[in-house]
This record gives C-alpha cells, structure tokens and sequence, in this order.
C-alpha cells in the first residue's frame, strides 16, 4: 500500500517551486530566442525597403531631367 501512495504522490503531487522556477525560466529563454529571430528578420526587412526607397529616388532623379529634356 505504501508503495502506491508513494506513485500517487509522486505523480499528483504539485511541483516543487524549483522546478516552476526552471520551467519559467526555460520558457523565458525560448521567448528570448524567438523574439531576437522576429527583430533580427524585422530589421533586415526595414534595411532592405530603406536601400530600396533610396534607390528608386535616386532611379527618379536621374530619369527626370532627361524626361523633361526629351519633351521639350
């Protein structure tokens, strides 16, 4: 009978706040990791589509005067 006692405790029993406090923390480490992989893509996003605005000003610039001279 004891030995059965012992399995249910072992099985219903609440954890330990150690382990609460390494499961918290394991869980605070993969959120770490995911959010530093979103600001890392997210930043190379606003760095690609800041060339890119900077290119097509440039592009726009230089194709005007040559607009202007062509129609007149």
């Amino acid at each position: 009978m004891k030995i059965i006692k012992r399995m249910y405790n072992v099985v219903f029993s609440p954890p330990s706040s150690l382990e609460l406090a390494r499961d918290e923390l394991e869980k605070s480490r993969k959120a770490f990791l995911l959010n530093k992989t979103h600001t890392e893509f997210y930043a190379a996003q606003v760095d690609f589509e800041t060339k890119r605005i900077k290119r097509l000003e440039e592009y726009i610039s230089d194709m005007e005067p040559s607009a202007r001279a062509k129609s007149k």
